[in-house]
């Protein structure tokens, strides 16, 4: 793994608490969850490990009396052939998620894919861009864009 990319997957590393807003759409209501991930390496500090749990609290306007909870755990490695990290993350409900990202040292990119079941019995999944940004050591955002939902 180049050393600019790992310098840069190290500024996620620690336990992080985080807000994620989800805005309205056609077919996915305005939501809000709130997450608690941690980030480690491995022992051999080649791969990038994460585990959370998270509660959707709030859809459309409407606070939500018993927030439905999640958890969820993935890992990032480097692919030298693509020269990106690859992300493959799974959670409880049944979910996958996969991202390349493109990582330098002054921009973090991803493509990305998440499928879930739904509630007819078949999956949904969608695709979207994420732009990383980091204000702090102490702050970070994600913004995903161009989201396509089952093509």
């Amino acid at each position: 793994m180049p050393a600019n990319v790992r310098e840069q997957l190290n500024r996620v590393v620690g336990t992080w608490k985080m807000q994620v807003s989800v805005s309205a759409a056609k077919a996915i209501p305005s939501a809000v969850r709130v997450e608690v991930i941690t980030l480690e390496w491995d022992a051999n500090g080649t791969a990038l490990l994460y585990q959370g749990e998270g509660k959707v609290i709030v859809v459309g306007n409407q606070q939500l009396a018993s927030p439905e909870e999640f958890r969820f755990s993935g890992v990032f490695g480097w692919d030298a052939q693509g020269q990106v990290v690859r992300e493959f993350g799974f959670d409880n409900q049944g979910g996958t998620f996969f991202a390349d990202h493109a990582i330098t040292s002054d921009a973090w990119s991803s493509v990305t894919t998440t499928t879930s079941p739904s509630s007819q019995g078949k999956s949904d999944s969608q695709v979207f861009k994420r732009n990383f940004t980091f204000e702090s050591a102490d702050l970070w955002a994600t913004e995903s864009k161009n989201r396509l939902m089952d093509g």
